[in-house]
């Protein structure tokens, strides 16, 4: 019989999401993560691709002007129109990874032009520690979408050729959740490189250790639903031993292993990085 553990492993393989997560940041992210025990995932729709979403909403809304009746198809448009009229309301949150191991075009354009550094996660061990709590982990698409094999597909024609039975708002609204979560695992080829899989979470709805509000990032102040994974651990009954594989020191950042150590590692060190701690082999100037 399989456990959890091989239907996530299975999961990661068939879905391509790698086996490590590297999260380029800041010097403020990893206090975050390892000093507050918190990530942060942020709204799509302020990530750095300006077509985010809409590359997959163009390609989405012409292939169901492709295989609609005009009935149907008018209530495809009001599901589109609703999307973009109070976006707001239906873009997922979310925390972008790399597959990619010292990177110098990820350190250059996310940790602070290689002066920050990279906290290396364990997919699985993200996965279990996150199941059930309304976040998902899903690799990013590049380029056009295969419709050959599409499940969202399926489930929109089944609403709007049956709209009376499914009139209840909730149910529209769980769709177009569904609309955008698979929008948001979907980008243009020129941001292959990257190699992204994303943490997901759609909605507004809070458990233990999980919350939105306000934060401030940078000069902005912004929304994010905040993970509290000592909290989630906790409430969960599971450890985070081997979450974090690695804390790796950015190329062009000085700090040593030792300061880094000494300053990441408290008493209690509930991330458990101690002896974790590393210097990228990255050649940047």
């Amino acid at each position: 019989m399989k456990t959890d553990s091989d239907k996530y492993l299975s999961y990661i393989e068939e879905q391509g999401i790698g086996k490590e997560l590297h999260y380029y940041c800041s010097i403020d992210a990893l206090e975050g993560i390892i000093l507050r025990n918190e990530i942060w995932l942020r709204p799509t729709n302020k990530m750095n691709d300006r077509q985010e979403s809409l590359f997959y909403f163009r390609q989405l809304y012409d292939k169901l002007c492709e295989i609609t009746s005009p009935i149907e198809e008018v209530t495809c448009e009001e599901i589109f129109e609703e999307i973009m009229v109070k976006p707001y309301m239906y873009y997922p949150y979310a925390m972008c990874f790399s597959h990619e191991e010292d990177n110098a075009a990820q350190w250059e354009r996310y940790a602070d032009n290689g002066y920050g550094f990279c906290v290396v996660f364990d997919t699985l061990k993200l996965m279990e520690l996150l199941d059930n709590t309304g976040v998902m982990i899903a690799a990013v698409n590049y380029g056009n979408v295969d419709w050959s094999n599409h499940g969202l597909l399926n489930l929109i024609m089944e609403y709007v050729r049956n709209e009376a039975f499914y009139s209840e708002s909730h149910m529209r609204e769980q769709l177009i959740g569904q609309i955008m979560i698979y929008a948001s695992t979907y980008k243009h080829r020129s941001f292959r490189t990257e190699a992204e899989s994303r943490v997901i979470r759609f909605g507004n709805q809070e458990v233990y250790g999980i919350k939105v509000c306000n934060e401030r990032i940078g000069k902005t102040i912004d929304s994010v639903t905040k993970i509290n994974l000592v909290d989630v651990a906790q409430a969960r009954g599971g450890s985070l031993e081997g979450l974090i594989k690695s804390v790796v020191i950015g190329p062009r950042n000085n700090t040593t292993v030792n300061e880094a150590e000494g300053y990441l590692c408290k008493d209690d060190d509930s991330m458990m990085v101690r002896g974790r701690i590393k210097k990228s082999e990255c050649p940047l100037r």
